[in-house]
């Protein structure tokens, strides 16, 4: 994962099996509406999706093995009846195979994938705009910003923050356009509108969510050392990394910030 990590803007915005529902004005995005159990197209692409993403953030499968996987849960989600499910599901599938590319080194091919997250996010807000449809838009414009240049990031930096709080305003308990706003404002230069008080803040802010999906947990607590790690207190950053290497075990990313903190502390 350390190809994907040194690139990494956003690295956790993706739910667990475990998700609370996500509704978009009256649609379940999960496909639970009146606590029906969904139609089997998005039922197994779901569950394809999550179990693929658990694999790549614990690093407990091949990146192949990952990359089958996600194409197969996008191909099955094409049979989904529901437009925007549809949409908003296969922009999911192909976000997180963007990160399988990059890491692959595959570097193309991972654009590739974001800008057809970012069609897909984009089709179905022309449906009627929602949280979390805004909240990938911003996700996939922060993964886009490494293959272009300062101008892309300098009008992109602000886009991302403001796609951030109009998906705030829409859902004001969406975890992950929280976690995407706080990164936004951690590695956004001051004239972005980047702060790194701001974005600690944030990020403190949603430690106290009771229900908290597993991956939103980890990408909380490393990047709040992250956060630490930029202004040098190291004590804090540690205590941060492992709590994030908890959740993920198999996570090298965590593994490799824990080893520099213990470099840096025996000089």
């Amino acid at each position: 994962m350390r190809n994907t990590v040194r690139a990494l803007f956003v690295i956790a915005v993706l739910l667990s099996a475990a998700a609370a529902p996500v509704m978009l004005a009256g649609l379940d995005l999960n496909g639970l509406n009146g606590g029906v159990e969904p139609e089997p197209p998005l039922q197994e692409g779901r569950d394809l999706y999550f179990d693929a993403t658990e694999r790549f953030f614990n690093e407990s499968a091949s990146l192949g093995t990952i990359r089958r996987q996600l194409d197969r849960a996008y191909q099955i989600l094409a049979g989904v009846r529901s437009d925007r499910l549809r949409l908003y599901w296969q922009a999911r599938a192909s976000y997180i195979t963007g990160f399988v590319e990059r890491e692959d080194g595959r570097e193309e091919e991972a654009e590739k994938r974001f800008l057809l997250s970012h069609s897909l996010a984009t089709t179905a807000l022309a449906q009627g705009e929602f949280s979390e449809g805004y909240r990938l838009q911003a996700d996939n414009y922060a993964q886009l910003m490494s293959y272009n240049g300062l101008f892309y990031r300098l009008k992109y930096g602000r886009e991302i923050i403001e796609l951030c709080k109009r998906s705030i305003e829409l859902d004001s308990g969406n975890v992950k356009a929280h976690l995407t706003l706080a990164i936004s404002y951690m590695f956004a230069p001051p004239i972005a509108g980047g702060s790194l008080s701001r974005s600690i803040e944030i990020l403190h802010s949603l430690r106290g969510v009771e229900e908290m999906e597993r991956l939103d947990r980890f990408a909380i607590n490393a990047w709040l050392g992250v956060a630490y790690s930029r202004r040098d207190d190291l004590e804090r950053a540690r205590r941060y990394f492992r709590i994030a290497l908890n959740v993920f075990p198999g996570n090298s990313w965590m593994r490799d910030q824990l080893r520099e903190i213990r470099t840096v502390s025996s000089r």
